[in-house]
């Protein structure tokens, strides 16, 4: 599954919270399902600000732990909230992350590359909207999922059809 998100976007902040660590611990860690995460930052600069922050921690195996807690602290769309503090607090919470180097690479031409790298996925997927989703079996075309909920239950009967459809 490929997931597209804005840090600061709210129905992404709603996705992490309800649904992804039931599917982290019912899929991904039973092996069943990989997950790789695609950072739009279109909503504004605390948006670029927050995936170049991103895609450093990604350098050091760490993006999954600073997106959890970049929705567990989100503030208001275009508050002015993703501060270099902001960042520096968020880093300095994720554990064996290098905080100063993440803080180095994130205004390096690799994080803008990063987010880049997104966009034209996006673009080429078809995506317009965050969170959007492509799923599939491995090795095989992925396809948009509109999930009815951002709870779990959509993802898990979608993961479930893939999952048994692959077994026969």
């Amino acid at each position: 599954m490929v997931e597209y998100a804005d840090l600061q976007c709210p129905y992404c902040d709603a996705y992490s919270l309800q649904a992804l660590p039931t599917l982290v611990q019912d899929y991904v860690r039973a092996g069943k399902v990989s997950m790789q995460f695609e950072n739009l930052s279109f909503i504004g600069p605390d948006s670029v600000a927050a995936g170049r922050t991103a895609a450093a921690a990604a350098r050091q195996n760490k993006l999954w732990n600073f997106i959890n807690l970049m929705y567990l602290n989100q503030g208001e769309e275009n508050s002015g909230y993703v501060t270099a503090s902001y960042l520096r607090r968020l880093l300095g919470a994720v554990p064996g992350l290098n905080g100063r180097a993440a803080l180095s690479a994130s205004v390096a031409p690799s994080a803008d590359a990063a987010l880049a790298h997104a966009n034209a996925s996006a673009t080429q997927a078809g995506v317009n909207a965050t969170p959007s989703f492509l799923i599939g079996r491995a090795h095989a075309p992925l396809h948009q999922f509109q999930p009815k909920s951002l709870t779990a239950a959509p993802f898990e009967t979608a993961f479930n059809a893939l999952l048994t459809r692959t077994s026969r």
